[in-house]
């Protein structure tokens, strides 16, 4: 195979993004895009149209001293987390971009489709210094070793791969829908279950079958007090995640025997409050000492409630339609006064029965939650079917006839 193995420096030059006053941001006067990272949150298309929030025309990129990158240069996120995302696009249009982003203007030897893919194949974070916000200097990009075929080889290389990749992306789209249709299936099925099994018992109010305590407000639970070690505080996003390990948040043994009346016991249930609206969680039976803070409602059940039974039956879209529905909308952040929710209608069989559907519930979830990993699995699996296939372009084996 006629390859040279060549440093990027030798045949692209990267470049540096500039400064974007504020007095800017936002703007539409010019013809010309300012690109931020946000922006290449696109629709996924490796060739980056005009998808700008800011334009500007070319005076105020003389004033701030930006330079219009050209067609065909790579660009990608060159400092923090971005880093590590598939953000890698080519321009289709002239443009800026700011500082947060690196440009790489390939020469004639080699082609931008072709030098876009040898981008996809690269871990730009083992480029970075790896410091707690990483970044990446143009110096590393220039030191990158680059397999470097004929332009009729490398141009060969891209189609092959883009007739690959089309076909991958097109399963990995369709095991995704699979893995939303059967999430929505097990909602169907919770909503079905509740809606026709129980539709001959009378409704009660919540505050029948649970105790209700929301979160401290105020500045009881300022930063200031907290400390590296002691009682945990449970935030919102113990109720969104469904996992009460990872604590952030620590207060000393005499602020919680202050808001004792906050803590969270095992069987308890979680409820968020605001911004995510109604996700719940039960406590575990090991569970670290704790409170919950002001973004969520604690519910305790009374005797004769089942914890899972209320927190499927909470979580069902029998009740959160209700929840929305009170709540003024969809588009409402907030959970209703706990003076509303306790009036809330729900539907409680007897404990028995509570159980029986508990346990009908749990299977429909495990041949669900089956489902989703084996879908997961092929997802993993197309994603490294790329990989290898990127290896296999830039190894030659894609292109083994070709001189």
């Amino acid at each position: 195979m006629m390859w040279r193995t060549v440093k990027l420096g030798d045949i692209a030059k990267p470049y540096g993004g500039n400064g974007f006053p504020k007095k800017y941001q936002g703007s539409a006067d010019g013809d010309i895009p300012f690109l931020k990272v946000s922006d290449m949150n696109s629709d996924g298309n490796e060739k980056f149209m005009i998808h700008a929030n800011n334009y500007v025309t070319s005076s105020v990129l003389r004033e701030i001293k930006a330079k219009i990158h050209p067609t065909g240069t790579i660009i990608f996120p060159k400092i923090g987390g971005a880093i590590s995302t598939n953000k890698k696009r080519i321009l289709a249009n002239p443009s800026a971009f700011d500082n947060n982003v690196m440009g790489v203007v390939p020469s004639e030897d080699v082609l931008p489709e072709y030098l876009l893919k040898i981008f996809h194949n690269l871990d730009l974070y083992e480029l970075s210094n790896k410091a707690a916000l990483p970044s990446i200097t143009s110096g590393a990009v220039k030191d990158i070793d680059i397999p470097l075929p004929s332009l009729p080889v490398q141009k060969q290389i891209v189609e092959k791969l883009d007739a690959a990749f089309a076909d991958i992306d097109k399963a990995i789209s369709a095991t995704e829908k699979n893995i939303e249709n059967a999430e929505t299936l097990f909602k169907r099925s919770l909503k079905m279950i509740f809606s026709h099994r129980l539709n001959d018992l009378a409704e009660q109010s919540l505050e029948n079958v649970c105790e209700f305590t929301r979160g401290a407000f105020g500045g009881s639970l300022k930063k200031s007090i907290f400390v590296e070690e002691g009682y945990a505080v449970y935030e919102q996003r113990h109720a969104i995640y469904d996992q009460f390990d990872e604590i952030r948040y620590f207060i000393t043994e005499e602020k919680f025997n202050e808001m004792q009346r906050f803590e969270v016991l095992p069987n308890d249930l979680i409820m968020s409050c605001s911004g995510t609206l109604g996700k719940i969680a039960i406590a575990p039976k090991k569970l670290k000492k704790g409170i919950i803070n002001q973004a969520l409602l604690k519910l305790t059940p009374k005797q004769g409630t089942s914890s899972k039974y209320l927190k499927y039956y909470l979580s069902s879209d029998y009740f959160q339609d209700h929840l929305k529905a009170i709540s003024g909308g969809a588009a409402v952040k907030n959970v209703p006064s706990v003076k509303i929710l306790k009036k809330s209608p729900v539907i409680m069989p007897e404990l028995e029965l509570q159980e029986r559907l508990v346990l009908e519930i749990e299977n429909i979830k495990n041949k669900t939650t089956n489902l989703n990993k084996l879908y997961l699995k092929k997802l993993q699996n197309l994603v490294s079917l790329k990989t290898a296939i990127l290896n296999q372009a830039f190894s030659g084996e894609l292109t083994k006839d070709a001189a």
